[in-house]
């Protein structure tokens, strides 16, 4: 594996794991090597295999969750993401990979919970800032969402999604305010 011999890898953990039947570094070892190499379906039913040896492991719930995801399926990343969460709260980028989720599915007020969960919780990264701004903007909180894109351009300037956010938000806010001067 740290070679970057994917299908090597993959091929000696599934005869490891044949020989060794409740053994969760194998199959964890062949999730990872199956999802280097982009087989996101083998991966999903090798974190299936882990959860039925260790139902209450959130790594793999989270590992599988991120499986569903590039596989397409939103609502079972979500839900395993969620159960990840629910037996490990002290992980950030779940909880930030979960508002990525329901920012996809549409599903806004969640997603700015969740998010705002993760600007708590430590150091905002510009990628939080951003994503909170969009989903701001999606529930029409312009201020709040120019405020985000602000703080996020202070961290990199040179976003062009940063920039574009912050120049349309801005453009709201003064149209807002020039119309309820004129009213």
């Amino acid at each position: 594996y740290r070679n970057g011999d994917f299908e090597v890898c993959q091929s000696l953990t599934s005869k490891g794991k044949m020989m060794t039947n409740t053994d969760l570094r194998f199959s964890e070892l062949a999730m990872d090597c199956a999802a280097e190499l982009s087989d996101w379906e083998l991966a999903a039913t090798e974190a299936n295999w882990a959860l039925t040896v260790n139902p209450a492991n959130a790594r793999i719930f989270g590992k599988r969750g991120r499986y569903y995801r590039e596989l397409g399926d939103f609502e079972q990343s979500a839900h395993d993401f969620e159960v990840s969460l629910a037996l490990n709260p002290n992980q950030e980028k779940i909880r930030f990979e979960l508002a990525e989720i329901y920012f996809a599915q549409k599903r806004y007020s969640e997603a700015f919970e969740v998010v705002n969960e993760c600007l708590r919780c430590g150091v905002e990264t510009e990628a939080e800032l951003v994503l909170t701004a969009r989903i701001a903007e999606k529930l029409k909180n312009y201020k709040t969402a120019n405020e985000l894109y602000f703080r996020a351009y202070l961290k990199n300037s040179f976003n062009p999604k940063v920039v574009k956010g912050l120049a349309k938000t801005a453009k709201f806010l003064r149209d807002a305010r020039n119309y309820r001067r004129a009213s």
